[in-house]
């Protein structure tokens, strides 16, 4: 169901008169299916809540994602200079947008 949550989190949810109302654009239409739906709602345990799927414009999909918060960086030493210098991972943070939080020194003896 990774398809599914992706398509929810780029799609305008709310309750209203106890009925889920997903609005979620059309490029969504095949990962958003009335079993999949069905099936989070039973592992939610609310399976008789009834919900209706609306495809077309949403707003929240349009919208930026917000950005995480942003932690203290961390301090550089030798070895995050020497990790962050390395090609693959600077590709893997352009393709992936990730940050780096700690670099452990696999040459010290308690990483053993």
């Amino acid at each position: 169901m990774t398809y599914s949550a992706d398509a929810i989190g780029h799609s305008e949810v709310a309750l209203v008169n106890n009925e889920l109302q997903i609005t979620a654009s059309k490029e969504f239409h095949l990962s958003l299916g009335r079993e999949e739906i069905s099936t989070a709602l039973k592992h939610l345990g609310l399976p008789a809540l009834r919900f209706k799927l609306n495809f077309g414009e949403a707003k929240s999909a349009a919208a930026p994602v917000p950005a995480t918060v942003k932690t203290q960086a961390p301090k550089e030493d030798e070895t995050t200079e020497r990790a962050l210098a390395h090609p693959e991972v600077q590709r893997f943070r352009e393709l992936f947008g990730g940050e780096v939080r700690t670099v452990r020194n696999l040459k010290e003896p308690w990483n053993e």
